[in-house]
């Protein structure tokens, strides 16, 4: 089995890989962190004391799960992912087929009613499914996810993540948070700050792999046999060109709105590709290739053996081919922002590819769009019509791969900072203790908080347009007030009381 070495052997012939960085522990003095010039002018904050923290660093082996619960949150920052069903040690994880993920969401003030809203105020739209899978697959974990992030830079994250073998549910949520986690730690905030975010996402897709391989050996997860593909974005609303990055077959396109054409697309690593076959068999691998009645099909073998017949030349994990050249190298392009701003960026796991071309999914999603739909009804409508060929391309339509989707208008604005529009908890322990335990009368708003009274509010003409009031109470967890009169004084967990 493949340990640490083989993602850095490959890192070393295109760009350098991940090296030691440090992770410090909140506890640790601030003084501790010596936080370079260039790293301070990422934090958009005016305090930078208390922004410190906001660059968290890690081993891209194993990092720690109080790292990745911690990194988002300052400096506005902030990442959405698909939330794993329940399960522990006794209990499976199971989730129904065609089941539509929640999300799980750092830092925990986005409150998981608030991340839908927030992606609404990017104009970005995400489904994240599990398909339907016969025999003992057929109610466990979907094995595809996603994330949707933003820096404290401002850069923006998009990726999908596609999950394949026993237990391939494990690498693709695994990767989903720790791709925007070393995206926004130490190395790759000097990178974007020299202006090389292609050589931020070249590194933070290395590290991921380095760290599921890590974590893999820590935990006692055998990922011989599974991994997962990567598909991921970075976009900043002022930046000249939109970078991706590929690993695997799932795929990214820059589609033209309302006209439906695909300005460009990513490549597929497949074993289908010459220069893909070309490397597995310099490695001392297999490319074999067979036709069904819903296809051709071409795997990677082991010379002379008939396993294990992986169907993508590049993964995630899958430490058992890494030797005959199943690589994680990350392939990056990128592209131009400047006269596309109309345009639409399409990250989208095999499920949706696999009888779809890239010019029939831009027709349709256009199609959608100058309908007059929202991004996420354009999505809804392409997961039905993936999910239709699915049912008539395979013999006895009981089979259907899991499906994930992120929309994003290449154009949009900047994406707000996660505290500009929830209800904060104060930073002052006196006034927090105060909002945790006093009772709010009519009209009573916690301290700190800058929000107008609940009786001003009801006295006031109502307004239709209202966003930036409902979207700040769908945000911090908390009703309408025009919804509703009534009030609890039950404190939330973060110590800001609901109204």
């Amino acid at each position: 089995t493949a340990s640490l070495g083989p993602a850095r052997r490959v890192a070393r012939g295109a760009r350098a890989g991940p090296r030691h960085m440090t992770y410090y522990p909140e506890e640790h003095s601030k003084r501790e962190l010596q936080v370079d010039a260039s790293s301070r002018e990422l934090l958009d904050d005016d305090d930078f004391e208390d922004d410190a923290s906001a660059i968290f660093d890690c081993e891209p082996s194993a990092v720690p799960a109080e790292a990745l619960a911690q990194a988002f949150g300052r400096g506005g920052s902030w990442r959405i992912s698909g939330e794993l069903p329940p399960g522990n040690f006794w209990i499976r994880q199971t989730e129904a087929p065609f089941h539509t993920r929640e999300f799980q969401v750092s830092p925990a003030h986005l409150r998981k009613r608030g991340a839908q809203a927030m992606l609404e105020k990017c104009g970005v739209a995400v489904i994240n499914t599990k398909g339907c899978k016969g025999g003992s697959s057929a109610f466990a974990a979907g094995q595809d996810n996603f994330c949707v992030a933003r820096l404290p830079n401002g850069w923006e994250v998009f990726g999908v993540f596609d999950g394949h073998g026993h237990g391939g549910h494990w690498p693709s949520e695994r990767a989903a948070r720790t791709v925007p986690f070393f995206l926004q730690g130490r190395h790759c905030s000097e990178l974007f700050a020299a202006g090389d975010a292609e050589g931020a996402l070249h590194y933070a897709v290395l590290a991921a792999e380095e760290d599921l391989e890590a974590q893999a050996k820590k935990a006692g997860i055998d990922i011989r046999g599974c991994g997962s593909t990567a598909v991921v974005a970075l976009r900043r609303f002022d930046a000249d060109h939109v970078y991706v990055a590929t690993v695997g077959d799932s795929r990214a396109a820059l589609l033209r709105v309302p006209s439906g054409d695909v300005l460009a697309e990513t490549s597929d690593h497949k074993p289908s590709r010459q220069d893909e076959a070309d490397r597995i068999e310099k490695s001392g691998g297999t490319v074999c290739s067979s036709k069904h009645s819903d296809g051709s099909d071409c795997r990677i073998y082991h010379r002379g053996c008939d396993y294990p017949g992986i169907a993508v030349s590049r993964s995630l994990g899958d430490c058992g081919v890494k030797s005959i050249g199943v690589s994680a190298e990350p392939e990056i392009v990128r592209w131009p922002m400047k006269g596309n701003e109309s345009a639409y960026l399409l990250l989208c796991s095999d499920g949706v590819w696999e009888f779809l071309s890239t010019a029939q999914v831009s027709l349709l999603v256009a199609s959608a769009l100058k309908r007059g739909e929202t991004p996420l009804a354009a999505l809804q409508e392409l997961l039905e019509v993936a999910r239709a060929q699915w049912k008539c391309r395979i013999i006895g339509g009981v089979y259907c791969d899991d499906i994930s989707m992120v929309l994003v208008p290449l154009g949009a604005p900047q994406a707000p900072r996660w505290d500009s529009l929830a209800v904060l908890p104060s930073h002052n322990p006196a006034i927090a203790l105060v909002n945790k335990f006093c009772l709010q009368p009519c009209g009573f708003q916690p301290f700190g908080s800058n929000n107008s009274s609940p009786c001003e509010r009801e006295h006031e003409a109502p307004d239709s347009d209202s966003d930036a009031s409902s979207l700040a109470s769908e945000l911090s967890g908390s009703p309408s007030p025009s919804a509703s009169p009534r009030r609890t004084t039950e404190p939330a967990s973060d110590g800001c009381m609901l109204q």
